[in-house]
């Protein structure tokens, strides 16, 4: 796990150097830089050590004719070491870079498909003068690239990218994008002008001043015949995740697990204690919110005392966030409904305990519907079926309880609750995806293959929500130089988790009915029966009205801010105004004004710092 950057063709080595630098967050432990004898190219790393902390595993590195750079981890790199034995090829380090190096060597674009990881990554092919770019399936590593200013450069972040040259401006699209401020991570365009976010599950060949892409991945393209019943679901799904709990624990440093308390992350927390030999966790983490209504510590403290797994409390505070908030916003990069600090202090003190990987439990929401309004979309799976319109709605009230919905049900007014769902559909269905491929003929042919409710979450996995959450934890964790790894992304279990029908998601009044049935062995049932869910937020309204409240007007009163044109600036003041007013403002209330605000806050402590010549 690092931080890359490259550029076609070089430039002054010092400048690079400089652009380098602005990475040093994602590799605290070191850097690298290999120019080309000609000059064709100059690739950059910065190194977070994790496997193999040896000198001889850092990057830049060289296998023959090939030179990598790469940002990420290859889980199942043993396996793969021992089958490229097979094949003759021998290795000097323990590390999973060169495995990747032999991996591409021996089966050039195809090895991609064999990788259990996550990844970015740039390789150099000397005989044949090209770059082959690639990213992960899912997106959990960032990679960006642009020709806006003349050479092609490539980068784990922005602000490298824009210290290679001068004259950047804010995207004319920005108003735009900021419409779809959750789901614009899966868009070509990003907040600067001339900078291009490189697609998840695809590669790119970068050769003769051009770079085509190639997507690689689509879960509709692997899914699986998943067994008949709930049971040997269950079965298979938990051998399956086991499996990836074990990959992406091995590390040669300390492993650690954020909790929450909720189903997810206690399953990952589960699952690794039930490991039997192997690497193990050292620690986990949880964060807490004194006094607060959001608080839910009191769960991770009940799983990390029955697994006897020592648990160090994060205490978030207010004071602290702001004080730290300009510069995380600069690590940031992007705009969100939240600000990033309360996370990226959870990750800080992963590193102050000497903690340098999580593994985190994102991911079932989107799989396996954490989200309650989508859930009627099963009806129109379910047809006419009463008994399984009943399961579906007593499951959606204890979700997202909504007066309409309940009535209707206990009146038998089946018309009404039919036309809900459809207009759910109408609202989230029928609109044409942006950025992809998502044509009248792909769109009819994944609700034939996984159904409404299947092909909904499909959606908020790939395109809208999910890609964007992992973004914001790659920014939050990186900005302290920890790896986050997401056992719930293991391919085989995404494919499976979409191939089993919504009845194994949604069933005796429980979401994540298959998730909860395969972790049961490894928690309690406290947790596993679990409901009331919040899901990890700072009391954001507290703080606005509270410890922010002077920072937030001295903001909104400045002469910057009255010259700002780039949105809105009175509906800023006014939801944060009204927020001030509210004495039972709600959390929802305070992050419509904190994004009304962002934009601002965005090109002041970002785009500003980074646009500046280094």
């Amino acid at each position: 796990m690092c931080g890359i950057l490259g550029i076609i063709p070089s430039i002054d080595r010092g400048r690079f150097h400089s652009a380098l630098d602005r990475l040093a967050h994602r590799g605290p432990d070191g850097e690298g830089i290999w120019e080309h004898p000609s000059q064709y190219v100059t690739l950059g790393h910065r190194r977070l050590s994790i496997i193999d902390l040896k000198p001889e595993a850092a990057q830049p590195m060289a296998l023959g004719n090939l030179t990598i750079t790469f940002n990420g981890e290859i889980y199942n790199y043993r396996e793969l070491r021992t089958e490229l034995e097979g094949f003759g090829h021998t290795f000097r380090t323990e590390c999973d870079t060169e495995v990747l190096l032999a991996a591409y060597r021996q089966w050039h674009k195809q090895c991609l498909l064999k990788f259990k990881g996550m990844w970015a990554f740039a390789i150099w092919n000397e005989d044949d003068k090209t770059l082959f770019l690639a990213r992960d399936r899912f997106g959990e590593k960032p990679l960006f690239y642009s020709q806006a200013h003349g050479p092609f450069t490539f980068g784990s972040e922005m602000k490298a990218l824009m210290a290679l040259a001068d004259g950047w401006q804010p995207s004319h699209q920005l108003k735009k994008l900021l419409k779809r401020y959750d789901s614009y991570e899966s868009v070509a365009d990003t907040l600067v002008e001339g900078i291009k976010r490189f697609p998840a599950g695809h590669y790119g060949v970068f050769k003769d001043g051009q770079l085509s892409l190639k997507q690689y991945w689509d879960t509709l393209e692997h899914l699986v015949n998943a067994p008949a019943s709930f049971q040997e679901q269950a079965v298979q799904y938990r051998t399956l995740f086991a499996k990836s709990v074990g990959l992406t624990l091995r590390a040669d440093v300390p492993v650690g697990a954020a909790i929450s308390g909720g189903l997810d992350s206690s399953a990952v927390l589960g699952a690794a204690c039930a490991l039997q030999g192997g690497d193990r966790l050292s620690k986990a983490f949880t964060a807490t919110f004194l006094n607060s209504r959001v608080d839910e510590s009191q769960y991770a403290r009940l799983l990390a005392t029955e697994k006897q797994v020592p648990l160090h409390e994060v205490a978030l505070d207010a004071a602290t966030a702001l004080q730290k908030l300009p510069d995380d916003l600069y690590h940031f990069e992007e705009i969100f409904r939240t600000p990033p600090s309360p996370m990226m202090e959870l990750y800080r003190h992963y590193r102050q305990q000497q903690v340098y990987v999580s593994v985190d439990g994102h991911g079932p929401d989107e799989m396996f519907s954490g989200y309650g309004n989508f859930m009627l979309l099963a009806m129109i799976d379910a047809g006419l079926d009463p008994g399984k319109w009943k399961d579906i709605l007593q499951t959606y009230e204890g979700q997202q309880p909504d007066r309409g919905i309940i009535k209707a049900r206990k009146t038998g007014n089946h018309r009404y609750l039919f036309m809900q769902a459809h207009r759910i559909k109408e609202q989230w269905l029928d609109e044409k995806l942006p950025g992809t491929k998502h044509d009248e003929q792909l769109h009819g042919e994944a609700i034939r293959k996984m159904g409404y409710y299947n092909y909904a979450l499909y959606r908020l996995f790939h395109y809208t929500i999910f890609p964007t959450l992992l973004r914001n934890y790659d920014r939050f964790s990186m900005r302290s130089g920890v790896e986050i790894r997401m056992p719930f992304l293991d391919p085989e279990l995404v494919a499976f988790s979409f191939s089993v029908p919504w009845e194994s998601k949604i069933r005796n009044g429980y979401s994540k009915a298959l998730l909860r049935a395969a972790v049961q062995p490894w928690l309690p049932k406290s947790i596993v029966e679990r409901k009331d869910k919040i899901g990890f937020q700072a009391p954001l309204a507290d703080w606005l009205r509270g410890p922010w409240k002077t920072f937030l007007q001295d903001t909104i009163a400045s002469q910057s801010f009255s010259q700002f044109d780039l949105t809105d600036n009175l509906i800023a003041k006014q939801k944060l105004e009204k927020l001030w007013v509210n004495p039972i403002a709600t959390n929802e209330d305070a992050e419509q004004a904190w994004l009304a605000l962002s934009p601002y806050l965005w090109h002041e402590h970002f785009f500003k710092r980074a646009a500046q010549k280094p």
